[in-house]
């Protein structure tokens, strides 16, 4: 019967006897206890003083002992607003941004080292952003293992997406070339054609990387998805769009800034754009993802 008992009392720890044993404040304590305390002998009479200050001792002991509850600490509602964080210090932020800014270094020179074999430039991108969204949400963790680690699990379709770049690069480059040998009604007619896949290449080219590095789908489908979410939020593509491009052409437009600047988008530059773009894209990818979880649900 006292087999059959004791596990009758674990079980009630298991289900719903919680509450009880935080009210009691023998939740940690075995049954043998209260089994002892009941077969303790009529004999050991105290008087009135001594139980007053024994009942004192213990009661202060277990104001003391930290109650637990299936062997998880429970901390008393008294003392919950006392156990607050401790809020950032200047120190501490300070520290906070130098490591950020040096996670960014590393970052930056392993997607240049990347970025050498030109057909590498898409995977290259994938993986940049792949770690500047985790850093916006403090989730990096190892900065270089966990790059060349999205590197290879991307490099396949951002490197599909990388070629259909090129060869849509390619073709509005020969459109151009030709422009100079035909007649003046082609030219106009090559010439509007251009314009319009320009166009649509920076509404497409900006979010492509980030769309890849967060969700999998089909190469066809994450141009198109890239595309539906400009056109979407277009101040979330505007701030991504003059984020780099702005730099970009500030720097090559002149050769003495590029002459004294390379070194800057060598180290940090990079990097420091991605992860200023992972800012501006994390909310909207949040947005999105939680709605779509309300529509499943």
């Amino acid at each position: 019967m006292s087999k059959k008992k004791n596990s009758e009392n674990k079980d009630n720890k298991r289900t719903g006897a919680n509450s009880i044993a935080l009210r009691a404040g023998y939740a940690d304590q075995p049954d043998k206890t209260i089994e002892k305390e009941a077969k303790a002998p009529k004999d050991n009479v105290v008087t009135a003083g001594s139980s007053a200050a024994s009942d004192e001792e213990g009661t202060k002991a277990e104001e003391k002992r930290p109650r637990t509850v299936a062997g998880v600490s429970v901390v008393d509602p008294g003392t919950a607003a006392l156990e607050q964080p401790v809020p950032e210090t200047r120190k501490d932020k300070f520290y906070r941004i130098m490591d950020t800014f040096g996670d960014m270094f590393f970052l930056n020179v392993a997607f240049v080292v990347t970025c050498i074999p030109l057909i590498t430039i898409g995977a290259a991108f994938t993986a940049l952003y792949t770690m500047t969204l985790r850093m916006v949400r403090r989730e990096e963790g190892k900065i270089l293992p966990g790059y060349f680690k999205a590197f290879k699990k991307n490099f396949f379709p951002a490197t599909k997406a990388w070629i259909v770049v090129l060869l849509y690069l390619w073709m509005i480059y020969v459109e151009y070339a030709y422009m100079p040998v035909v007649d003046e009604g082609t030219y106009k007619v090559l010439l509007l054609a251009i314009g319009i896949e320009l166009l649509l290449l920076s509404f497409t080219l900006p979010l492509l990387f980030p769309v890849i590095a967060r969700y999998e789908n089909t190469t066809f489908n994450y141009f198109k998805n890239s595309l539906i979410l400009a056109l979407q939020r277009p101040s979330v593509w505007l701030r991504v769009y003059i984020t780099w491009l702005g730099l970009a052409v500030i720097t090559f437009i002149n050769p003495k800034i590029l002459y004294y600047a390379w070194y800057v988008w060598v180290f940090i530059l990079c990097s420091l754009l991605a992860y200023s773009s992972s800012l501006i894209i994390r909310k909207y990818f949040d947005e999105l993802e939680e709605a779509q979880s309300q529509k499943t649900q």
